[in-house]
């Protein structure tokens, strides 16, 4: 998930005719570096549009590496942690499967159905990104190899009666173990489709601003040339 902020210098050379070959690296390397922070912006902006309330986490998703005179490449990219999951909004796709996910699905013992993941049901209590929160999980994942442990039950609902057509999931036992109330539910896995066109976006701002960028830096170096 990175942006390559290249351009085809011979656009605006007749502009820099009277640059040494020593000043014009660093006018266009410092050009190629304001054009990366201005991509960086738009992609910032555009989070709120692609994604349901981006957190402040995800919006300080993307950074840059500042072209040097010896490359004349910018890069702008999403940090791993972020790009993680960011990439199939950006890509489209399955989402990777997640950490409590796996932990779970050890302890269904082949009652999982084939190509189904966790899906969190209405009972689970979303924060304001409308995530299910870290304390959750971790209360969740805590489960033991026998599948239970506090009010929590990850598998088949034994017996009959009410219980006795639920289907595999994360359980919350309420009142007083009289009812057993689904937490996660195994559904179809979710496919992502393509959300931000971070190349698209790139490549628009690259076209729109380098050009400018370019001649400010020109006109900054000649106006302090030794």
């Amino acid at each position: 998930m990175e942006i390559s902020v290249q351009h085809n210098i011979m656009d605006v050379l007749p502009e820099l005719d009277r640059f040494t070959s020593r000043q014009a690296p660093f006018a266009i390397a410092k050009a190629l570096t304001t054009t990366a922070k201005q991509v960086q912006g738009q992609l910032t902006s555009a989070l709120p549009t692609a994604f349901n309330r981006p957190t402040a986490w995800t919006r300080r998703a993307f950074a840059i590496t500042p072209a040097r005179k010896d490359t004349l490449t910018s890069w702008v990219f999403a940090k791993d942690s972020q790009a993680r999951y960011l990439k199939f909004g950006v890509q489209g796709g399955r989402r990777r499967v997640k950490g409590f996910e796996k932990r779970f699905d050890g302890m269904v013992k082949g009652e999982k159905p084939d190509g189904q993941a966790l899906v969190p049901t209405r009972n689970v209590r979303l924060d304001a990104q409308g995530n299910v929160s870290l304390a959750t999980i971790k209360r969740m994942s805590q489960t033991n190899s026998t599948g239970k442990v506090g009010r929590y039950f990850v598998g088949k609902p034994k017996g009959g009666g009410r219980n006795a057509d639920l289907p595999v999931g994360v359980y919350a036992r309420m009142g007083n173990n009289k009812r057993l109330e689904m937490q996660f539910a195994f559904m179809r896995e979710p496919a992502y489709r393509k959300r931000l066109d971070m190349q698209g976006i790139g490549a628009r701002t690259v076209r729109e601003r380098f050009a400018a960028n370019l001649r400010d830096s020109y006109a900054a170096a000649v106006r302090t040339a030794r």
